[in-house]
C-alpha cells in the first residue's frame, strides 16, 4: 500500500488537492501549500490535479527507496540530478501495469478520472492501452517508445544543468 494520497476538499465550485499521509492521517504541509498556491494562482484544475499526481507518485517513491524529502533538499545540485535521473529510470524500467493496480498505487483518484487521464496520455502517444479478449477483461498500460523518449531529453537537461553549474 502507498503511504500518500491525494485528499481533495470542495471550496464552492472549486476543488483544493491535498497530500495526505496515511501512517498518521496528516497533511504533507510543503506539498499541499504549493497546491493550493497553484490553485490561488488561477491555474486550471486539471493542471492543478496533475500536479497533485505527480507530487503523490513522487512521494510515494521516495519512501520505497527510503528517502525523505528533507534528504533530497540538502543535496547538491549535481546529487539532485543524479537522484531525479533515478526517479525517471525507475519510471521507464516499469513493467506494464493494470489499471486497478495502476488506481492502488495513485491512491484517491476517480475510476473516471484516472479512466480520463489514461485516455488523454493514450491520445498523446505517450501510454500504450493493450486489451485481452478474456472473461473478465484484462486491461495493461505501459509506456510507448514515445513516452520513453522523454527520458534521453530529461538526462540531457540535468547533464547540461551539472556542466552548467560549475561555471559559476
Amino acid at each position: 500500500m502507498n503511504r500518500y494520497r491525494i485528499r481533495i476538499s470542495v471550496d464552492g465550485k472549486r476543488k483544493l488537492y491535498y497530500i495526505e499521509d496515511q501512517e498518521n492521517y496528516d497533511i504533507v504541509l510543503l506539498p499541499s501549500k504549493y497546491l493550493k498556491h497553484k490553485a490561488d494562482a488561477n491555474r486550471s484544475p486539471n493542471t492543478v490535479r496533475r500536479l497533485a499526481l505527480s507530487i503523490c507518485y513522487y512521494l510515494n517513491y521516495l519512501d520505497q527507496t527510503g528517502t525523505e524529502l528533507l534528504q533530497v533538499a540538502k543535496k547538491s545540485f549535481e546529487e539532485q540530478s543524479s537522484h531525479f535521473g533515478q526517479f525517471l529510470y525507475w519510471l521507464v524500467e516499469a513493467q506494464p501495469v493494470r489499471f486497478n493496480e495502476l488506481q492502488r498505487k495513485i491512491g484517491t483518484i476517480t475510476y473516471k478520472a484516472l479512466s480520463r487521464e489514461l485516455k488523454e496520455m493514450e491520445a498523446d502517444g505517450l501510454v500504450r492501452r493493450k486489451e485481452y479478449p478474456q472473461v473478465p477483461p484484462k486491461v495493461e498500460y505501459s509506456l510507448t517508445e514515445k513516452g520513453a523518449s522523454l527520458y534521453p531529453i530529461m538526462e540531457q537537461m540535468c547533464q547540461w544543468g551539472m556542466e552548467h553549474s560549475r561555471d559559476k
